[in-house]
């Protein structure tokens, strides 16, 4: 595989559909890529939720439709705002030693404004800074006001930074140092939008609300996915009692310790618990223009799985390998053999790297295995091997 171009995404494939693979095959022959590496998310999402299918039958629905390897996002990071999401993804990628293109969505696909918007954001000029602050000070969100002071004080667009895709693809940007970057437009309906769009592009959003609502997905999902077959957990309320305990059992100082926490939210979420009985319910009680939705979401979850700020701080510790295509084993084998510069780990029981990172992501999957009621044994990280389908991808690049 030396010398080849290899494109690096950063996904949660949740799930997985016709527009991720459109994404896949776009950016491969925009990059002239014949390999594809994915680092994914886990059972825990960055929109600040649990997934809608565990990471093992994501991951598979992703090898079979032109990923080649899939590598796992530490669960701390997934919960992390944008920054934080971008930067380990990132960070993964580049330590793989292999990849060579970094492909992301974007509303705008303008390489040019995003890049200027990551370059204005890493130079923390002062009188930016102090625009950011004025704006929070007036009762803005932290995303909110950064955009506006972008907009007034370096002429960037204020929408550039409040759509999701851009937003994401900024920190990416701020984030690569060796990579080169390849966006991808987002074609289709938009990130919140449920409807189906042309040639049965859907998005993420979309998919999960008409599994909820029982319609047919077919025309969304790839072909050889046997969505019917998936046990999609979509009910929130699987989650209420064990997030309502951590709220009622915790301290101030604990939820304030987590990555979304502060004092006065802490004691929002504290009132909220006693009277609202959903994830859903907590989070409407404690919004606000200063506490937007996602990151109350992030902070339920965050408290849920005991993750502190300095866990979310800490950079990956190695590379999980969650399967690979017969192309991504190849992939494998140069990372392992010196390009990769983190452990790479393929079996979680032999492996020598102990690390607290692997050990959350092992009481996630504890939990994200009680809220879907199944067997703790059975389903537990331990237990599971790397995958590597049978199938060829129906979009493999020869």
């Amino acid at each position: 595989m030396n010398n080849r171009n290899v494109i690096g995404i950063i996904a949660e494939y949740n799930p997985f559909h016709r527009g991720h693979r459109y994404q896949i095959e776009t950016a491969a022959a925009a990059a002239s890529a014949d390999a594809a590496v994915v680092v994914m998310s886990g059972n825990f999402v960055q929109r600040g939720s649990f997934a809608c299918a565990d990471k093992w039958t994501r991951a598979e629905m992703a090898l079979r439709n032109g990923a080649d390897l899939i590598i796992e996002i530490p669960v701390a990071r997934c919960l992390g705002d944008a920054s934080s999401y971008a930067s380990a993804g990132v960070g993964l990628l580049e330590a793989t030693g292999i990849v060579t293109h970094l492909a992301f969505g974007s509303e705008s696909g303008d390489l040019e404004t995003l890049q200027a918007a990551a370059d204005h954001l890493n130079a923390e000029a002062p009188d930016l800074q102090e625009m950011i602050r004025a704006f929070q000070a007036a009762g803005r969100s932290y995303p909110a006001a950064r955009a506006a002071a972008l907009e007034a004080c370096c002429g960037i667009p204020a929408e550039v930074l409040s759509r999701p895709n851009d937003i994401l693809a900024v920190e990416y940007l701020r984030a690569v140092r060796t990579l080169s970057p390849v966006p991808v437009r987002r074609v289709g309906p938009g990130y919140h939008e449920t409807g189906i769009g042309k040639e049965a592009l859907m998005s993420s959003s979309g998919v999960r609300q008409a599994l909820r609502e029982g319609r047919d997905i077919s025309a969304a999902i790839p072909e050889n996915i046997r969505w019917q077959k998936i046990p999609f957990l979509l009910d929130e309320s699987r989650f209420a009692d064990l997030i309502r305990y951590r709220i009622l059992t915790a301290g101030i100082r604990e939820i304030m310790d987590c990555p979304a926490g502060e004092e006065g939210l802490a004691h929002l979420l504290k009132e909220a618990a006693r009277t609202e009985d959903t994830p859903e319910g907590l989070i409407l009680a404690v919004k606000s223009r200063r506490y937007t939705y996602t990151r109350i979401s992030r902070l339920l979850y965050q408290l849920l799985l005991g993750i502190t700020r300095e866990q979310a701080a800490e950079p990956p510790e190695y590379l999980r390998i969650l399967g690979f295509t017969e192309k991504g084993r190849e992939l494998l084998r140069d990372m392992t053999d010196g390009a990769a510069t983190l452990p790479v780990i393929t079996n979680v029981n032999r492996t020598k790297v102990v690390s607290r990172q692997l050990e959350t992501e092992f009481r996630a999957t504890d939990l994200y295995n009680l809220g879907c009621g199944r067997d703790l044994c059975a389903y537990a990280d331990q237990r599971h091997r790397v995958l590597l389908p049978e199938e060829k991808n129906s979009s493999e690049r020869g």
